[in-house]
């Protein structure tokens, strides 16, 4: 397969991919416990898109996974305690599942925790969906102290290091938000490669990464070493 792109939802196209990948979600899992299936993407999206796309947030987050450019999965992080991100909606469709999907969300996932300042990844799923436990336990999640319903079964995983791509991404959205011409020429640039590569998300992205580079220099010289 091809490479995994994660990133957040943050404009109304990735928007609309993580409307339509919770919608598969609670379609999907509304079979599974009988209840009444979503009718609309928006249906579903509504009630989280408040704080998963709130840029003063930084404790919830939508993220999507994108191959050649077609989104392919999507997960919700939320703080769960001081030091516990909370993994919920974990969603890849089933022609995409065994492919690598889950395993770039949860990795950027610990990304994202680890620049939080977290040391562990957490969530809860129901003891009926034997193979999505599996999946969780392939991917280094053992059984946790249960924190809420009794019903539901718990697992956990610890964070490891990042390659600090977290660190980079709040840099640039911090540079951003502070510095108007930055955003202009931000705006201008992205503007001009989607012209030029309108069908190929994958050579935007790669001729983005040396502006988001020189954002990131701009912003932050020298990184601090993670204690």
């Amino acid at each position: 397969m091809t490479a995994v792109d994660v990133r957040p939802a943050a404009d109304p196209g990735s928007w609309a991919h993580a409307a339509r990948l919770l919608f598969g979600y609670h379609r999907e899992t509304a079979v599974e416990v009988g209840a009444p299936q979503p009718r609309t993407p928006e249906e579903v999206w509504f009630p989280v898109r408040r704080e998963t796309i709130d840029p003063a947030s930084v404790h919830s987050t939508y993220l999507v996974a994108y191959e050649q450019g077609r989104p392919v999965g999507g997960i919700v992080l939320v703080a769960h305690d001081a030091l516990s991100v909370l993994l919920k909606r974990c969603y890849v469709p089933p022609a995409q599942r065994r492919r690598g999907v889950a395993t770039a969300l949860v990795a950027t996932a610990g990304d994202l925790a680890a620049d939080r300042g977290a040391t562990r990844l957490v969530l809860d799923v129901l003891p009926s969906r034997a193979g999505a436990i599996a999946a969780w336990r392939r991917m280094g999640f053992a059984e946790a102290p249960p924190w809420g319903d009794p019903a539901m079964a718990y697992f956990e995983r610890p964070v490891a290091e990042g390659d600090g791509q977290w660190g980079r991404y709040l840099a640039v959205r911090d540079r951003l938000r502070s510095d108007p011409e930055a955003r202009r020429a931000y705006a201008a640039a992205k503007r001009e490669l989607a012209r030029r590569f309108p069908a190929d998300r994958g050579a935007y992205t790669a001729a983005k990464a040396p502006m988001l580079e020189t954002l990131v220099g701009t912003a932050c010289p020298t990184a601090p070493e993670r204690q």
